[in-house]
């Protein structure tokens, strides 16, 4: 995540993109700062927060034959 996030510099569309999707999710953080977050998340804070996800929805596919 964090080389993805240091290409985005250097791609004006990918930093157009990038700036697109922080305004729509109400996040102002430069792709640099994000980087630096995404770095500090430990294993154990992963843990953590994956010990709390709860299953929601299941869902069935089927073709068009079913």
């Amino acid at each position: 995540m964090v080389g993805s996030l240091r290409t985005t510099l250097d791609a004006q569309g990918r930093l157009e993109e990038y700036w697109l999707n922080r305004a729509v999710s109400g996040t102002r953080f430069a792709p640099e700062e994000l980087a630096e977050a995404v770095k500090a998340v430990s294993r154990e804070d992963v843990v953590q927060v994956a010990q709390r996800v709860q299953l929601d929805s299941v869902y069935t596919l089927r073709g068009k034959e079913g």
